[in-house]
């Protein structure tokens, strides 16, 4: 009887784990040469993957530099990975010269 027991914790502990991971992590493939050289990819067998955490940008604003993914909707199944390159109130460099 104690085995069962040990058996029943263990899928318990796994799903949890699971239930986790998909609340707060999401895997990508990359289908498109946008991210190159850095990510690849032209199909999904060939794609690179990408694990991105969901939780982080309910708290704060995405910071330069850093990695992001969305959707265009609720619904959609493609995911735009992109990367943060400007943020509110930075200012281009100019040239001497100009």
């Amino acid at each position: 009887m104690p085995r069962i027991r040990l058996h029943e914790r263990l899928c318990g502990v796994f799903g949890a784990l699971v239930a986790l991971f998909r609340a707060t992590m999401d895997l990508s493939v990359v289908v498109s040469p946008s991210m190159a050289p850095t990510l690849r990819g032209t199909a999904v067998a060939n794609g690179d993957r990408v694990l991105t955490e969901k939780v982080t940008y309910r708290f704060r604003m995405p910071r330069r530099w850093e990695g992001i993914a969305c959707t265009t909707d609720a619904t959609a199944v493609v995911r735009h990975i992109g990367c943060i390159l400007g943020t509110q109130g930075l200012m281009p460099l100019k040239k001497t010269g100009e």
